[in-house]
């Protein structure tokens, strides 16, 4: 095929693509713009467009019948092929002819699919019966078998198949929400069939989701190789004229080239890439057009981002079919997933895979979450953001420096105070040297190390990666490989190079890498601690920081607590070790249901700071932190207030104090304002906080993440679901899909989003993500009060459903780990509990609900403003209970007065807590024979619950959702 040929088959192709999936009308009249420009090239794409809808219509009708629907009206009855066969009904009409519903009349019971080769198709009667021998080999569980074959009365070859009775593999996975491991397996199941046919030197070259249906016992069978051809035939025509489908014909197809196993693997790809985002590839290009000429597939968590916008409903619909929520369906299809997907749909047929069978193994590996071969060869695991070459050189260098840089400021001026020493009294003359031998010994250490990250950083250069450029991960995994192959480097200089790389590893949140550096720097520098005990502190250090972000917490309370005695020995460096230690120690107590003694500790290390004169200094202000958020862990607004307000004078007083620490101080505080109530007081904080965040670190960064989160629920507190689903998006945006969050930054983000699908009425998608996330605490170390908090907040969800016992179960188990000796529990947090238990024993008729509803109301203003919209909803719970059960005539009275307080406290009526109330206590008064609200209030409330929720009718909630 000359050039020529083949720019004008690619004109075609892109043509096709573009006008594929628009409305007719609207196709029609980009036809005939096209016409106006080449009547030849639109004559061309018209017959194609025409082929793919007829071809479309088919599968349809096919689809339907499968599952033992009426083809129609115009069904043939009762005529005979070759005398062997009647037919019952047609099935469908396809490229190549009619399939017929059809029962064997030669005395043995038996359906099959018959087809007939349309009589227009100039088919030898050679090749026909040459057909018939290629089916009779591809006897495989997979493969719907050949019965027979022959020619018919009329010269048009038959060839009759086993009849499948089931749906559609895509069909057949949504129906039974099949998640996206289920299908991968599945879908293997299908590889490893077509390679079956491959290996008996037979093509498919229609692969689609309609000839792959799946039976009741959940087997595939690939249906139509009646248009498969021998690889080996000479006439290389055969291979370009057979019918196809346009949507799922791969590149080369559609220039008319010849197919190969290739274009069976781009099909596969094809039926992967729907089967994983629900939709299939021509819609997709139409919700994503591509620039220019390319055609090539648009990714799949672009295309559920864009849904998000334009048909939110129809995403919750993929989503729920794959048994995830969206964002995070959204997040596994950018992984590994995609990477399988864009190998085997390569546009060049070179780059897919080699075979049938490398794809099905890749689908197993991803679905037992090993690494995948698509990765070699795709693009990079994007742990990190991928960079141009030297700007990812010089990002690292700067990076692994900061830890350098103190060291080497600290041998520079320690080799400036040695030159002033050898000028006084011959006395000090012996110290003085020592000094010296110290001073010299770090700054040629120092040195040392940065010529070695020179000679790293030059494995970036594009002429040793032949142009490609290396990820951040890969970078430093050469970093690690090229220390271990030095033999020229003291333990210490090794020690402490890795301790560097074990922070940067942490800060670009590939904990499991720098888990590794840090461990073996420990290691290295243990025996050592005496003679280097600044380069072995600063190792612990970084090892306890890196336990807690993988919340391992008991491990680093461990090798700080062993570190201790030295540290109060040790002086030099950029700490003031023992009360810096202290204070790391502290936060992991926080989590091991040590909270007194936490707040002990934090306390013991600010006095350490006071006795040595500290009023401003870095540590100093990172320990003041950890003690807020201690205390504002145990309920004590006014001490924590107190600690905060120090924090912020410590900013004021130093300058030069390190941004990331300042910023997330003004976090804390910001945290601390949201759990006492003052939720407009944290919306500014945090508005403020996020450029600053995003500009220095930027908004994939883990404290970028978190303020987010927390904004979300500030908003949800004051009412405004809306600004809180455009913070959580806002967070879909930046987060790498490919990344797992480290589980700070995974609990903060599911529970925000959780509360944001409770207060919108998802009740189910939440209930989803808690149970995700609780598995997730379960398996790392997180406090009991993390794990009692995600547990009360899938109670909500299930209490939200109807379910009351099942969320009476999971609070009453909340509330007794709130409760575990040495742990202490926001009072907030433990009246949040017993409100939604309250209201599960109001649902299953147990008087003990106004109980727990009177313990929720005499927390609920311990550690928080009482006049609050938080403090005032269990009140009103409260008030509802006791109408319930006590029958009381009072209680819609006294909810009207609530709502009014409610009403002065949010601002105003628009609200879904104030709707909410509204149906509440027209519920109520009409149970006690009281007539209910107004009639345009109630239909206000019931349109008001149905915008903000966008489900009409909105579902009912039991009570009021959360502030």
């Amino acid at each position: 095929m000359d050039e020529a040929v083949l720019q004008r088959k690619r004109r075609e192709r892109a043509a096709f693509h573009a006008l594929h999936a628009l409305a007719l009308d609207e196709r029609e009249r980009r036809l005939a713009d096209l016409a106006l420009e080449d009547a030849a090239l639109a004559e061309a794409v018209r017959a194609t467009l025409a082929a793919a809808d007829a071809d479309a219509a088919a599968d349809a009708t096919l689809g339907g019948v499968h599952r033992g629907e009426p083809a129609g009206p115009d069904t043939p009855d009762g005529g005979v092929v070759s005398g062997r066969f009647r037919l019952v009904r047609l099935l469908g009409v396809g490229g190549m002819g009619e399939v017929h519903l059809a029962e064997r009349i030669d005395g043995v019971e038996q359906r099959v699919a018959l087809k007939i080769v349309r009589s227009d198709l100039p088919i030898p009667h050679a090749r026909a019966l040459r057909e018939r021998q290629i089916l009779a080999r591809l006897n495989h569980p997979h493969i719907a078998g050949l019965v027979d074959a022959g020619i018919g009365e009329a010269g048009q070859p038959w060839f009759a198949m086993e009849y499948v009775e089931g749906e559609r593999i895509t069909d057949w996975c949504d129906r039974r929400c099949l998640d996206l491991r289920a299908r991968a397996l599945l879908m293997a199941r299908v590889c490893a069939a077509v390679q079956f046919a491959h290996r008996n030197l037979v093509l498919h070259r229609d692969l689609k989701p309609s000839n792959v249906l799946v039976d009741a016992d959940g087997h595939p069978k690939l249906l139509d190789f009646g248009i498969a051809k021998l690889l080996d035939a000479t006439d290389e025509q055969d291979t370009r004229t057979l019918a196809m489908t346009p949507a799922y014909a791969a590149p080369e197809q559609l220039r008319g080239e010849a197919a190969t196993t290739s274009s069976d693997i781009y099909q596969l790809g094809l039926m992967l890439y729907e089967l994983g985002c629900g939709v299939a590839v021509r819609n997709a290009r139409a919700l994503l057009p591509a620039s220019g000429a390319t055609t090539s597939l648009p990714r799949q968590d672009r295309v559920l981002a864009t849904l998000a916008v334009s048909d939110h409903a129809r995403l919750e619909e993929i989503a729920r079919h794959r048994r995830s929520a969206p964002d995070r369906l959204r997040r596994q299809l950018g992984a590994d997933f995609s990477r399988i997907v864009a190998k085997a749909c390569d546009e060049d047929p070179r780059s897919r895979y080699a075979t049938a069978q490398a794809l099905a193994d890749d689908l197993e590996r991803w679905a037992q979450g090993l690494p995948v071969s698509a990765h070699h060869g795709s693009f990079a695991y994007r742990l990190t953001k991928l960079v141009r070459r030297h700007a990812l050189a010089a990002s690292l260098v700067a990076l692994l420096s900061l830890g350098l840089v103190a060291t080497t400021l600290i041998a520079l001026d320690r080799t400036v105070h040695e030159r002033e020493q050898r000028q006084q009294a011959e006395r000090e003359r012996e110290s003085a040297q020592a000094q010296h031998r110290v001073a010299e010994q770090q700054r040629r250490h120092a040195e040392t190390l940065i010529k070695f990250l020179n000679d790293v950083f030059r494995e970036g250069d594009p002429n040793r990666t032949q142009g490609a450029a290396l990820s951040a991960s890969e970078l430093l995994g050469r970093a690690s490989a090229k220390l271990d192959r030095r033999t020229d480097l003291s333990d210490a200089t090794r020690a402490v190079l890795l301790t560097e790389i074990a922070d940067v590893f942490n800060n670009l949140g590939q904990v499991p890498q720098a888990l590794e550096a840090a461990q073996r720097a420990h290691a290295l520098l243990l025996p050592q601690r005496e003679q280097a005990p600044i380069e072995y502190l600063q190792s612990v250090a970084t090892l306890a920081h890196i336990r807690i972000q993988n919340a391992q917490h008991r491990e680093a309370a461990q090798i700080i607590e062993a570190a201790l005695p030295l540290a109060r020995r040790a002086s030099g460096g950029q700490h003031r070790w023992h009360p810096y230690l202290r204070a790391i120690r502290a936060y992991s107590l926080l989590f091991l249901a040590r909270g007194l003694e936490a707040e002990a500790e934090a306390a013991a290390a600010i006095a350490e700071f006071d006795a040595a004169g500290d009023r401003s200094s870095q540590d100093l202000l990172e320990t003041l932190g950890t003690a807020a958020a201690i205390l504002d862990q145990h309920g004590d607004p006014a001490r924590s207030a107190a600690i905060h307000e120090r924090a912020m004078a410590v900013i004021e007083a130093n300058p030069d104090l390190e941004q990331t620490s300042v910023l997330r101080t003004i976090t804390n505080k910001g945290t601390h304002e949201l759990d006492s109530g003052s939720s407009a007081a944290a919306i500014a904080t945090f508005t403020a906080l996020l450029p600053r965040f995003e500009a220095m670190l930027g908004p994939a960064d883990l404290g970028t993440l978190i303020v987010r989160s927390r904004l979300a629920l500030a908003y949800l507190s004051v009412g405004d679901p809306a600004q809180a689903r455009a913070q959580l998006a806002a967070i879909d945006a930046a987060m790498p899909p490919d990344q797992t969050p480290v589980p700070v930054v995974q609990r903060a983000v599911e529970t925000a989003r959780a509360r944001y699908l409770i207060a919108t009425g998802r009740f189910a998608d939440a209930e989803v993500r808690m149970r995700d996330l609780l598995s997730t605490l379960q398996a790392t170390e997180q406090s009991k009060n993390a794990r009692a908090g995600v547990s009360r907040v899938l109670a909500e969800a299930l209490l939200q459903q109807g379910r009351a016992q099942e969320a009476a179960d999971q609070l009453r188990a909340a509330l007794a780990e709130f409760g575990v000796p040495g742990n202490v529990s926001k009072p907030s947090a433990t009246a949040a509990a017993e409100d939604s238990l309250g209201r599960a024993c109001l649902l299953l008729g147990d008087p003990a609900a106004i109980t727990h509803l009177e313990r929720a109301v005499a927390l609920s203003g311990t550690d928080q403003d009482p006049d609050t919209p938080r403090a005032r909803r269990s009140a009103i719970h409260l008030d509802w209970a006791r109408g319930v059960l006590q029958r009381d005539p009072q209680a819609p009275a006294r909810l009207a007065v609530q709502r009014e307080t409610l009403v002065r406290l949010l601002g105003g009526e628009a609200f879904a807590q104030v709707w909410q109330l509204d149906l509440l206590t027209d519920r109520l008064a009409r149970e006690l024979g009281q007539p209910g609200i107004d009639s345009s209030r109630r239909r206000e409330a019931q349109a008001g619950l149905a915008r903000i929720t966008g489900l009409d009718p909105a579902p009912d909630f039991v009570g009021l959702t959360e502030f």
